[in-house]
């Protein structure tokens, strides 16, 4: 998860959806709330979505229900 420390996306990025931590068996990630202002004074910017690492996509079984579903590699 080191390759996504600071990105920046709204809240209501799609991304989110699937990303948002804890994302996997002992993950210690974190997301901290900023504002525009915040970004502004420390010169940040909105990360692009084609700057956005990617791993490669697996299938996930839900040992409890059998569910499969598509997550990147080091996601649970």
């Amino acid at each position: 998860h080191a390759a996504w420390d600071g990105i920046i996306l709204p809240v209501d990025h799609p991304w989110w959806d699937t990303h948002f931590p804890p994302n996997g068996w002992n993950c210690r990630c974190d997301a901290q709330p900023v504002n525009q202002r915040m970004i502004a004074r420390r010169g940040w910017k909105e990360t692009p979505d084609s700057d956005i690492p990617r791993a490669p996509i697996r299938d996930y079984v839900n040992r409890r229900t059998g569910e499969i579903t598509r997550l990147e590699q080091g996601m649970d």
